[in-house]
């Protein structure tokens, strides 16, 4: 099963320091990048206690013509917020820029920092919380059935131990709900999660 790699931009680092008593960390970088004959750029917000995200933009002049959000900085544009184009060029135009990164060194990967790993059957379970630093934090939770040879991927949008969506698998919502209730149950048994402010969060 491939986890995604999450992109930070890894260009001159600028640190803020917030008012809050953690005092967490930001790093900031970007870069410019051509595509069929127009500038983009694109500009990355990582703070070290949450997942950051990648802004892609591009101006003619003074006027901003064109913005989207990659909102977990892996690697997927969620949403265009300027601009007249179909998510697919937009992605399109933000995998260039990305891969034209990484040649240059602009940008480094960094693996999912909440994951616990569990097995039941001899089936391996991923269950991942993502805290976003621009949306809300949401748990995932992946899987890969070995009698059916089959990937199933579901998705708990606000964390709060209720599947919202399945994104992979051919069963009913109230089937993964219990296995997923299961990993949570054994999770918080050995400590490898932790119930916050009603949400389930996956311990570093």
């Amino acid at each position: 099963m491939n986890l995604k790699k999450f992109l930070w931009l890894n260009t001159i680092p600028i640190y803020f320091i917030t008012c809050r008593s953690t005092r967490p960390e930001i790093k900031l970088g970007g870069y410019s990048f051509e595509f069929q004959g127009k500038n983009y750029n694109i500009e990355g917000v990582t703070p070290d206690n949450v997942e950051g995200y990648n802004i892609i933009t591009r101006r003619e002049g003074d006027t901003l013509v064109f913005r989207a959000i990659d909102k977990e900085q892996d690697g997927t544009i969620d949403e265009l917020s300027v601009g007249n184009m179909t998510m697919d060029q937009v992605q399109l135009i933000y995998q260039t820029g990305i891969d034209e990164g990484e040649k240059k060194g602009f940008i480094k990967k960094r693996a999912l920092s909440r994951e616990y790993r569990t097995s039941i059957g001899g089936d391996r379970f991923i269950l991942t919380t993502h805290i976003l630093a621009l949306g809300d934090t949401y748990n995932k939770l992946s899987y890969y059935e070995i009698m059916q040879g089959r990937e199933v991927e579901m998705i708990d949008l606000e964390a709060d131990g209720i599947v919202d969506r399945i994104n992979k698998g051919n069963k009913d919502l109230g089937y993964y709900q219990k296995i997923y209730r299961n990993i949570i149950d054994r999770g918080l048994k050995y400590g490898n999660l932790q119930q916050i402010n009603g949400k389930y969060i996956v311990v570093k």
